[in-house]
């Protein structure tokens, strides 16, 4: 449970975390919630409001918004994107929002308060209302990070399986003058 915790906490604001349990309360948090997702970088579209909404929204499962928001007064610094699961083959089970359709998934926080992202997997592994926490798909390097977290509750597994690096192509501006109508439209399908 002491993820992330390289700062002491005497170095570093209070940071306190509040939970959001429907996507109507989520809506005000959207733009630093986009915000956050943009200085992700390689995850961005994955983690973005819109997208997280939309995969919670049309879920099979029934699943409902279990966003954890780690915050210092009105600022929002770490956000975790979960959702709850009921019972699913007898366990209560929570997972990110973009379980399934997305490639990676991760909790979004700003590089300056990494307090607040130990601050949102502190308050996500001390709540009793699951016994299985599935952190699938998030990245590799993530994955590591959260190997290490400790918890000495042997009725909560934590299960995650890493996704291995997913490059960015950066295409030039020329790059439409170089290629065939055909090549232009399957880029952009796949962008």
């Amino acid at each position: 449970r002491a993820w992330g915790r390289a700062v002491s906490e005497q170095d570093q604001p209070m940071s306190t975390t509040s939970i959001v349990r429907s996507v109507e309360e989520l809506e005000p948090y959207r733009n630093c919630w986009d915000a956050l997702a943009q200085g992700m970088g390689w995850a961005m579209p994955f983690m973005l409001f819109d997208w997280l909404k939309t995969c919670a929204a049309c879920s099979p499962y029934g699943l409902e918004p279990y966003v954890i928001l780690s915050h210092s007064g009105t600022q929002v610094h770490a956000i975790g994107p979960f959702g709850r699961l009921g019972k699913v083959i007898g366990r209560r089970r929570i997972v990110f929002l973009g379980m399934g359709p997305s490639d990676y998934q991760t909790v979004l926080g700003s590089p300056d308060h990494p307090e607040a992202v130990a601050a949102v997997w502190d308050g996500l592994l001390t709540q009793a209302d699951w016994d299985w926490i599935d952190l699938d798909p998030i990245g590799e390097a993530e994955a590591g990070r959260v190997g290490t977290m400790v918890t000495d509750d042997e009725s909560l597994t934590v299960s995650y399986h890493p996704k291995g690096s997913c490059p960015i192509l950066e295409l030039d501006v020329r790059f439409e003058e170089q290629v065939n109508h055909h090549a232009m439209k399957s880029a952009q399908y796949e962008w």
